[in-house]
């Protein structure tokens, strides 16, 4: 009996002694080099985990100085963080390029910059590859179709799990400030950066940006009566579309598993991004700031937030609304059209200023 008990107890350390070395089994020839695109060298890693080959980019000035890390989490669509120009020999970095080279410039000084690939798709690709959305698609006329391996990727809960593999890697590495690894999402990204940080105590802090809490229906039906309202299309038009999508939610929800080649995401993405992200936030610990343009259809709903905040008695949130601007913080007239440049670089640096309070 002691026997058996001892070889119990050595069999359970040696498992726990092979669980523990797993992440360094994965983190193993991770550092790739160095990619030179048309501005500047940025860093390429590689994360392999079962089936899954996750790209990720830092961009830093000094990778001798241990700094914070921002993470920015992007949108939705498949597309690539590097373009190449193959018959130039030269790469264009995607992720980023919304950001003047000042504001790039600023952030390097105070953080090692990250941006995670999009699952199922490659680091870096040219124009055979891509359309002219610079969506990585198998076909592009007469409608982009996605790849199967992008369907199946391409679920909230396999996003946040990408996430924190990087966020473990990096927590590893000389550096990197330990205590400062903060999450920054917008659009689709955001709602990674509130789910990942909501279960990670790596994470520092959390901006939201852009997101819509209660899902992504919410906001395709907001938005079909704000084209009604602002006379792009007639009420009943906006109604017809709200059924259509009724009849069309019946067959997600009945195929939830189904992924087809179709214009579009396939099911399972659907259903997981509709998400009740409310309950993420009241569990979240962490400083969380929000942010989003009033006008936004697809975000406004933002404006619930301290609501539920307030009723838990949970203090640890900050809302930063930007009146009259659009999802990418461009201005709108009153027809909600867009009427002027982004302002993102001021949004961006209104987040860092409130992530070194």
């Amino acid at each position: 009996m002691i026997k058996t008990k001892v070889g119990i107890y050595f069999c359970v350390l040696f498992i726990f002694f092979l669980g523990s070395c797993a992440p360094l089994r994965y983190f193993k020839n991770a550092d790739q080099g160095f990619i030179q695109t048309t501005k500047e060298k940025v860093k390429h890693f590689q994360l392999k985990h079962a089936r899954d080959t996750i790209d990720f980019i830092v961009l830093s000035d000094d990778f001798d100085k241990k700094k914070p890390v921002l993470f920015y989490l992007q949108g939705s669509t498949p597309v690539p963080l590097i373009y190449d120009y193959k018959s130039d020999d030269m790469k264009a970095l995607l992720v980023f390029s919304f950001l003047k080279d000042e504001t790039v410039k600023k952030l390097k000084e105070k953080y090692h910059l990250v941006a995670i690939s999009m699952p199922a798709v490659p680091l870096s690709l040219g124009s055979e590859d891509l359309n002219e959305q610079a969506w990585h698609v198998k076909q592009k006329d007469p409608y982009p179709l996605f790849y199967p391996e992008y369907h199946a990727a391409n679920v909230l809960s396999n996003y946040v799990k990408r996430t924190n593999r990087v966020i473990d890697y990096l927590s590893n590495q000389s550096w990197v400030d330990q205590n400062h690894i903060t999450l920054f999402g917008h659009s689709q990204g955001a709602k990674v950066a509130i789910v990942a940080a909501s279960g990670n105590k790596q994470v520092y802090k959390v901006g939201f940006s852009g997101g819509n809490p209660f899902g992504t229906i919410d906001d395709l039906l907001r938005e079909h009566r704000y084209n009604a309202m602002m006379g792009d299309i007639s009420y009943e038009q906006s109604q017809k579309s709200i059924d259509s999508f009724y009849r069309l939610w019946i067959d997600i929800v009945a195929n939830p598993k189904t992924i087809e080649d179709k214009s579009g995401d396939a099911n399972r993405t659907w259903l997981s991004f509709d998400e009740n992200l409310v309950p993420y936030f009241l569990k979240t610990k962490q400083p969380i700031y929000v942010c989003y343009g009033t006008v936004d259809p697809k975000s406004v709903m933002c404006d619930n937030l301290p609501i539920y905040f307030i009723r838990a008695k949970k203090t640890n949130l900050t809302m930063k609304p930007y009146p009259g601007l659009q999802h990418n913080y461009r201005p709108v007239d009153e027809k909600l059209k867009i009427a002027g440049e982004s302002i993102m670089d001021s949004v961006i640096m209104d987040f860092t200023k409130w992530d070194f309070k």
